[in-house]
Parts: structure tokens; sequence; C-alpha cells
């Protein structure tokens, strides 16, 4: 009898209730980094190198760099860029649009990384100069500020005004 009574509670709940957004910890990571990416003291060097002996001579990739195309790459091509923020996400989609997965990563100030990149996938184990991606902070209200909004006093940590709602 309480079988069935909790069978039909969770049914008629998940019928009517308003569905929930599972968001992996990967994809919140991936989004903190695209909005509060800490910026370098001194910009960092990088080297992506595409390894030969995966694919045909004339499949290209297209790599991007926290959103800003930074070029295509043939087998055994390299690529040399920088990036002015710790947290970074490198992508990387074939002629077709087909992406493999992003490569989430940090970078020491004024360091210098090499990205190696293989048979359709970046290759951390074979890189140098890159490290486990840590999860940027969003930016903290300075002490004893007010909402520009409603004016509302505000204590340090908050990133929208707890009385109205406005993003600081």
């Amino acid at each position: 009898v309480f079988a069935v009574a909790g069978g039909a509670i969770s049914y008629i709940l998940a019928k009517n209730c308003k569905p929930g957004v599972y968001v992996p910890s990967s994809e919140m990571l991936m989004q903190a980094v695209e909005r509060y990416a800490q910026p370098l003291a001194s910009a960092a060097g990088i080297r992506i190198v595409c390894e030969g002996g995966f694919a045909a001579p004339d499949e290209r990739w297209t790599f991007t760099l926290n959103g800003q195309r930074m070029g295509s790459l043939a087998p055994d091509g390299s690529l040399d860029t920088y990036t002015g923020q710790r947290q970074n996400i490198l992508r990387a989609a074939d002629s077709d649009g087909n992406e493999a997965a992003p490569l989430l990563f940090d970078v020491a100030d004024n360091g210098y990384a090499e990205i190696h990149f293989k048979a359709n996938r970046f290759v951390p184990e074979r890189s140098t100069g890159i490290y486990p991606p840590t999860l940027p902070q969003p930016p903290q209200a300075a002490a004893g500020e007010t909402c520009r909004q409603c004016g509302a006093n505000l204590s340090d940590g908050f990133v929208y005004c707890p009385k109205c709602g406005t993003k600081l």
C-alpha cells in the first residue's frame, strides 16, 4: 500500500513540477572560465603542435583559444600564440565542424606551454607548461559599497544586489 502511494505521489510530482536543469561540473567550470578568467601579470606563450600519423595529409584542424580563432593546422604543423589569462579553454574542430573535447588548463605568469593534439584529441600527458584548471572567482563587491540601482548596502562577495537583484 505504501509503495503504491509513494509511486503515485512521485509520478504526480514529476509530471506537474518544473523540471530541474542539471549542469555537469565540467560545463560549470567552462562557463566560469569564460566569464571570470583571471588576468596574468605577464602574457604566456603557447605553441599548439598537431602531431602527424593519424589523419590524411590534407585534413586540417581549426583551433580556438578562449573564443578567439587562432588558425588551422595540418598534421605535423604547429602554431604559436599567447594568452593574457590564467584559466584557458582550447578547442579544435575539423573541416567538417566536428569538435574534439575541449582542453581546460591554467598557465603561469610569463610562462610557456606546448600543447599536443593527435588523433582527434588533445594530449595533455605529452604537453608541457600547463596545469590543471582552477575555478576562477567572480568579482567581489568592495566593502562598504552600495547598489547603484537601489542604494542597498552590499557585503563582500555579492555579485547581485540582495534587495533588487541588479548585477554588480
